[in-house]
């Protein structure tokens, strides 16, 4: 009898180890599970939109929206839907706030285009010159190829109007 209530207490007691080490280790490992995924979640907070120089974080925002035109049917056609949708498209890609009053235009070009050409964009600049507002992006937009991973597609090659380009 005496055999049997040590062989009780004995398993018992591995058993309350056991649960205890493994309760121990499961209170290590959650903090460090939890921070891990929750640091994959964040991104950086929305930059500003630049209004003055340098206009970096536009000019990049701009590049990363013409590439990705270029790739994705989805994400072209949130540019050409609308001014607000396409403001809404560059903010997002470029993960920055624009303000409400800028305006941005974004259409197809010629097909076979592969950037405007630099008389066009001359030509663009004196027609504006007398009217410039850095308020009014235009753009015509990159040709549509999915299975190019790897080129990319710049503003200055692709704005049409209505400033001299940043």
């Amino acid at each position: 009898m005496n055999e049997s209530l040590i062989n009780k207490m004995r398993n018992r007691a591995i058993h309350v180890i056991v649960c205890a080490i493994a309760t121990f280790i499961i209170a290590l490992t959650v903090p460090a599970v939890t921070a891990q995924s929750s640091t994959k979640e964040k991104k950086p907070p929305p930059t500003e939109w630049p209004t003055t120089a340098p206009y970096d974080a536009a000019i990049h925002a701009f590049d990363l929206a013409l590439t990705e035109a270029a790739r994705k049917q989805k994400f072209r056609d949130r540019l050409l839907l609308s001014s607000d949708s396409a403001r809404d498209a560059v903010a997002e890609i470029g993960n920055m706030h624009i303000p409400k009053d800028r305006v941005m235009v974004f259409y197809e070009g010629e097909p076979n285009v592969k950037s405007v050409p630099e008389n066009l964009r001359k030509d663009t600049k004196a027609l504006w010159e007398s009217r410039s507002s850095e308020k009014v992006h235009v753009f015509v937009l990159p040709p549509f190829d999915p299975n190019n991973t790897t080129k990319t597609y710049k503003y200055r090659d692709w704005f049409m109007c209505c400033y001299e380009a940043w």
